[in-house]
């Protein structure tokens, strides 16, 4: 691990904690390493839509507790995703929660889940039907963070998974930027994500939004933006990463791999 802003080694690793190069000091939270950095702009926003999530997350849960079906019927519908896009080697989950995608993983694999979503180990103690579906009592390698400013060293990951959390970044590119850096050459990255106006259904809402403006909570959200599926493609490749395979798990839900180039930068044809 490094510290997430200077990527420079801790000076010092002890049990107070993570001492950065400039004399900052990252800290435990419930058990957890916390290298979430601090944030001015859109922090406030971003805050909301995460209690907004935790709230989603919890009635989750309680509907797995309530049902027997719930989370077979999930995995069910997952597998088929990474069946057809394989989590390889070494795998970082950004935005990983607890780990629920080793389910989908071998054995021997090594994983890392990194999540700002520090205290999830503790909504989730005591429930069986989640213990009972998913592996959730192997050991994990859990640190709390932000996408933006990973404390990982470079080009320590043959695949970065990022399901369902690049709408929740505060800023997409310099996160896929970091994915870049952390992510081994010809390694993978794996995005999954409700693509913005790839329905009807969506794009009338679309319209909806935009007519009844803020007047209407119901049209909120926690997510920070909404891409489409050029916009998606644009981004990754403008990173460093090329798309290699998509599957569509909905009409407007989209997984796919892209391929990490030796460099972020596009090139341009020229006439000669």
């Amino acid at each position: 691990m490094v510290d997430p802003i200077s990527k420079k080694p801790f000076v010092t690793v002890d049990s107070d904690g993570f001492l950065a190069p400039c004399g900052f000091r990252y800290t435990y939270r419930d058990g957890v390493p916390d290298f979430r950095v601090q944030l001015g702009a859109g922090a406030k926003m971003w805050a909301q839509g995460q209690k907004t999530f935790a709230q989603w997350f919890m009635r989750y849960l309680d509907r797995g507790e309530a049902s027997n079906s719930f989370y077979p019927a999930e995995q069910q519908r997952d597998r088929r995703v990474y069946e057809a896009i394989t989590l390889e080697g070494r795998v970082l989950d950004v935005g990983g929660q607890l780990g629920h995608i080793r389910k989908y993983m071998a054995p021997h694999q090594q994983y890392c889940s990194i999540d700002p979503f520090v205290g999830v180990h503790l909504l989730a103690s005591n429930r069986k039907n989640l213990f009972a579906n998913y592996p959730l009592t192997l050991p994990l390698n859990f640190l709390g963070g932000f996408a933006e400013f990973l404390p990982i060293r470079d080009e320590s990951f043959d695949t970065v998974n990022m399901r369902s959390c690049i709408d929740h970044f505060f800023n997409p590119e310099i996160a896929l930027m970091e994915a870049f850096r952390v992510t081994r050459k010809r390694g993978k990255l794996i995005v999954g994500l409700k693509i913005e106006g790839h329905t009807l259904k969506s794009s009338l809402l679309d319209i909806a939004k935009g007519v009844v403006g803020t007047f209407v909570s119901r049209y909120k959200d926690h997510h920070m933006w909404h891409p489409s599926y050029a916009g998606l493609i644009a981004l990754c490749r403008g990173c460093g990463f090329d798309l290699e395979k998509e599957y569509w798990q909905t009409s407007d839900v989209l997984y796919a791999s892209f391929i990490r180039r030796d460099t972020h930068l596009v090139t341009v044809e020229t006439d000669n």
